[in-house]
Formats: C-alpha cells, structure tokens, sequence
C-alpha cells in the first residue's frame, strides 16, 4: 500500500493535527479510488470527517498540489542517472 505519509512529508497546512488528519484522509481515500467518499471509509464518522476536512479553511489546494509535485520531483531524481 501506497503510504501517504512520505507522500505529503513536506505538507504544512498550519496544524500537525490537520495534516495528520489530511493524510489519514488520504489513505483511506487511495485504498478504494473508485469509490465514493462514504464508501471508502469505514464507519459514517470517517466519512463525515473527511467532508469536514475537505471545508476546513486550512484545506489548501496549491499547499497540497505543492507537497506532492516536491515528492514527485524527489523520487524522480533518485532514478536519474547522470553521464
């Protein structure tokens, strides 16, 4: 399974517990692309928490796109190979 820590290890949405929170999220949501936000999670109050998430003021869509294109570029150059 894909790990979303390492994914989004330089995110900063102003508070440890929302990216906490932000990641979980993520998981959870990774583990069944194909499937609604209510069907992917668990139980209601996951679901609810993450639509909660998702219209939290500190939600940042340029933070997050920032996050994961730094970890992209990152991974790429480990396979890089220079002449």
């Amino acid at each position: 399974m894909f790990m979303m820590e390492s994914e989004f290890e330089s995110l900063n949405l102003g508070s440890k517990r929302f990216n906490k929170r932000f990641t979980k999220s993520m998981q959870t949501l990774a583990s069944a692309p194909q499937k609604s936000i209510y069907s992917a999670s668990s139980t209601r109050g996951e679901a609810k928490a993450i639509y909660r998430m998702l219209n939290n003021s500190l939600f940042d869509l340029k933070k997050i796109k920032a996050a994961h294109k730094k970890t992209t570029i990152d991974r790429i150059k480990e396979h890089i190979r220079l002449r």
